[in-house]
């Protein structure tokens, strides 16, 4: 049977706690003058309002640099759950009330409409979705390893030379048929959690 043809049951208790899509694109350096067309666009299901500046970085051979202050214009639904980030260059797409990916996709495809309606950029350079995943014990003597898959853990013969793990990451990626894939796995302590 091929994976589209499979239905996955959705578990009670899913640890999915965040999706992001990003799209890059050529940048445009006059977005501003978009903003207000977006922003009407938007406001209905995306009231929220806010913009700010980040850091753009610069790496080369010569070293790193901090290339330009960029804007970025923040959009966000009634309850705070979704969110849609534009700047000269991106459009994030977040969410915490995640489904299924077929709602998801078609709330992502409606914003880069959106934005090639209004903007009209040039060149789509990169697409990126990423799944945050948060797993906490049932009970204090479990550990990670009793939730997902070993290989995602710190391996038994480092475990055993400390008392306690305080950190663990791993990263892997491979190139699959629809692009690449790069899985991330950080197992810490988190004393303070309730």
């Amino acid at each position: 049977m091929s994976l589209e043809n499979q239905e996955y049951q959705k578990l009670n208790k899913q640890p999915l706690s965040l999706v992001l899509a990003e799209f890059c694109f050529s940048e445009v350096r006059k977005m501003v003058e978009y903003v207000p067309d977006i922003q009407e666009a938007l406001r209905k299901n995306y009231p929220a309002y806010d913009e700010g500046k980040s850091q753009s970085v610069r790496i080369s051979p010569e070293g790193v640099a901090i290339d330009h202050q960029v804007s970025r214009w923040i959009f966000g639904s009634h309850d705070g759950s979704r969110v849609i980030v534009i700047s000269e260059n991106n459009l994030v797409f977040i969410t915490t009330d995640y489904d299924r990916f077929k709602g998801y996709e078609d709330d992502c495809i409606s914003a880069v409409e959106l934005l090639l309606d209004v903007v009209k950029p040039q060149l789509l350079s990169r697409i990126g979705l990423r799944y945050n995943d948060v797993v906490y014990p049932i009970n204090e003597r479990d550990g990670l390893s009793d939730y997902v898959i070993q290989e995602l853990c710190i391996p038994n013969n480092i475990r055993a030379i400390g008392n306690s793990i305080i950190q663990n990451r791993t990263e892997s990626t491979v190139e699959t048929d629809e692009g690449i894939l790069t899985i991330r796995s950080l197992e810490s302590r988190h004393d303070d959690l309730v």
